[in-house]
C-alpha cells in the first residue's frame, strides 16, 4: 500500500486540515518558493500536528548544521535533498546525526554513485507520459493536467536500478493518481496541498485522494 505526502505545510489552519485528512507525511518547504516557512513556524506547526504523521523538510544546498538543528530538535522527521548535496554531505547527516534521507533523482539521468546512500529517492513522473508538466515548487506537484498513461516507461527496471524505496511527484491528480500507483508501485506519493474555488484547503479532496492511494489503487 503506498502513502502519502502533502506538501506546503504553512499555517496553522493547514495543520488543521491535515490533522483531519491524516496523510502519512507532511512537507515543510524551507527551500526558496511560494510556501517557503522558516525554522520557527515549523515548529510552532509542529506541536498542532497529529504525532502520528511524519515532518519531511525540503532543502536545497542548505547548510548542514540547519538541517542538522531541525532534525535534532524533533521539527522535522527526514530531511528531502532537492540540490547538489554530495557524499560527504549526505554521510554526516545519516552516521553523524542519523537524520532519514529522501533524495532528488531523474528519471533520465542515473543516480550519483553515493557511497553513503539515501533512505528514499523522489522522482518527477513529469515526462514519463504519466503526467504533463514540469517541476516547480520545491517538494510540490504542478499543474492539474496529469495523463493517465504510464507511457511505457519501464519501472520494474527502474525499481530494480536504484534499489531503494522512492517517491513519485509531478502532475499527480485523484483522476491519475491509481493508474500511476499501479504503474510506478511507488513508495509514497507526493502531491501538493490542495486549495479549493475559495482559496481554502480542500479537506475533502485531500480525503479523497488519500482513500484512492491506500486503496492499493
Amino acid at each position: 500500500m503506498a502513502k502519502v505526502k502533502i506538501c506546503g505545510i504553512c499555517s496553522a489552519e493547514d495543520i488543521d486540515a491535515i490533522n483531519k485528512a491524516l496523510p502519512d507525511y507532511i512537507g515543510f518547504v524551507f527551500a526558496p518558493g511560494k510556501r517557503q516557512i522558516n525554522p520557527d513556524t515549523a515548529a510552532k506547526l509542529m506541536e498542532k500536528l497529529n504525532p502520528h504523521i511524519e515532518t519531511v523538510g525540503i532543502f536545497k544546498n542548505e547548510n548542514i548544521e540547519t538541517v542538522a538543528t531541525l532534525y535534532q530538535n524533533r521539527i522535522i522527521d527526514l530531511a528531502q535533498l532537492e540540490g547538489d548535496e554530495d557524499d560527504n554531505y549526505l554521510f554526516r547527516l545519516k552516521d553523524s546525526y542519523g537524520c532519514r534521507i529522501i533524495k532528488a533523482a531523474s528519471l533520465d539521468r542515473p543516480l550519483p554513485a553515493f557511497e553513503e546512500m539515501p533512505d528514499y529517492l523522489i522522482v518527477d513522473i513529469s515526462g514519463s507520459g504519466m503526467g504533463d508538466g514540469s517541476r516547480g515548487e520545491p517538494g510540490s506537484s504542478v499543474g492539474s493536467n496529469g495523463t493517465s498513461s504510464s507511457g511505457g516507461f519501464d519501472w520494474q527496471a527502474f525499481s530494480k536500478t536504484v534499489g531503494l524505496p522512492f517517491f513519485v511527484t509531478g502532475d499527480i491528480t485523484a483522476d491519475n493518481v491509481a493508474d500511476i500507483v499501479r504503474a510506478a508501485n511507488p513508495y509514497c506519493v507526493n502531491v501538493n496541498l490542495p486549495f479549493g474555488d475559495d482559496g481554502k484547503v480542500d479537506i475533502e479532496g485531500m480525503r479523497e485522494f488519500i482513500k484512492i492511494v491506500r486503496a492499493g489503487a
